[in-house]
């Protein structure tokens, strides 16, 4: 709670040097007009509020300083919550400067704000706990003002009291918190609408873990299948190679096939020329034992390559096999 303890004055219009003391509880100051009541109520609201052209009135700041004097002093002390403070105002001509101080607890002055009036008054804002506007507004009622309001009509006076007590800013702020409170509305619907689409995920969360696990599952398996592809097509591509090589030797093979039916057929043809003329030599001349011998060698040799030919069809028709079997598994 505060409580205004005492007010100096310095050079402050009617008063050269004038100290006055309030008690606790209601102090009432009387007296003539022009004994300077007027000026303890301003020196004591310009001392809280800071002196902005002095008072709601139009009064300056050079209005409050003595005639013939270039500056006057303002001293207000005040407690909050059993704490002191004052504040002390030097007055210049369209000038102020204006500190608020603090006693310590060794009995010192010390400086909370000031002398700048924008730190005075968030200073003095912080300390009073109410806003300088509606101080300035509502506490402090300037002379004559309450029989203006008294004696207006219903409707001015409805005006001068919103007017005092900032009725339409609390109006405006009561429309401003209408509209915010209906964007929160409209905020919170949303709000609940995604909450209730992440309460429905969450239910299908335990389904698409399992989900997520099966595909995890058939991954895996196709990994494995994959690997064993993997080495089975290695072993069919080795089995190629050797494939391939077999192919090139049964090429071989078949062209050396083909030189021995060549050599074959000469010596049949050969063979045949010899029996031809042996017929002829049966017939015309006896033989001697030289050219019996030498019928009886083509003989021999014909007998051999007829066996050869004979191993080398039976090879070729073994080899010939295998390829075809080794090719239509390689095909498969």
């Amino acid at each position: 709670m505060l409580r205004i303890r005492s007010l100096e004055l310095v050079n402050i219009r009617t008063f050269q040097k004038q100290s006055v003391n309030f008690s606790d509880g209601i102090n009432i100051v009387y007296g003539e007009n022009g004994a300077g009541k007027t000026t303890l109520l301003q020196a004591i609201l310009g001392s809280l509020l800071g002196f902005r052209q002095a008072t709601r009135t139009g009064t300056q700041i050079h209005d409050l300083i003595r005639d013939g004097k270039k500056l006057g002093k303002i001293q207000l002390c005040f407690s909050i919550d059993e704490k002191d403070y004052r504040v002390v105002a030097t007055l210049k001509l369209n000038k102020q400067e204006i500190r608020v101080q603090k006693l310590s607890s060794q009995g010192f002055w010390e400086d909370l704000a000031g002398p700048k009036v924008s730190e005075f008054e968030r200073e003095m804002e912080n300390l009073l706990g109410i806003s300088i506007d509606i101080l300035n507004r509502v506490i402090y009622c300037p002379q004559n003002e309450l029989t203006k309001i008294i004696s207006s009509q219903v409707k001015d006076r409805k005006d001068v009291f919103e007017r005092l007590l900032g009725i339409n800013k609390y109006r405006i702020a009561e429309a401003n918190a209408r509209e915010l409170i209906r964007q929160g509305n409209l905020e919170l619907e949303k709000i609940e609408d995604r909450m209730k689409k992440s309460q429905e995920f969450l239910e299908e969360l335990p389904k698409i873990q399992e989900r997520i696990a099966d595909c995890v599952e058939k991954i895996r398996r196709a990994k494995q299948r994959v690997k064993h592809l993997k080495e089975k097509t290695d072993s069919i591509e080795k089995a190629y190679e050797q494939m391939s090589k077999k192919k090139e030797q049964y090429d071989q093979l078949i062209g050396r096939i083909v030189e021995l039916k060549k050599t074959i057929k000469t010596i049949e043809e050969e063979l045949e020329k010899t029996q031809h003329n042996l017929t002829k030599k049966k017939g015309t001349l006896a033989l001697d034992d030289t050219d019996l011998e030498q019928i009886e060698n083509l003989i021999q040799e014909a007998e051999l390559n007829y066996q050869k030919q004979e191993e080398l069809d039976s090879r070729k028709s073994r080899e010939v096999g295998t390829l075809s079997q080794k090719i239509a598994d390689k095909q498969e």
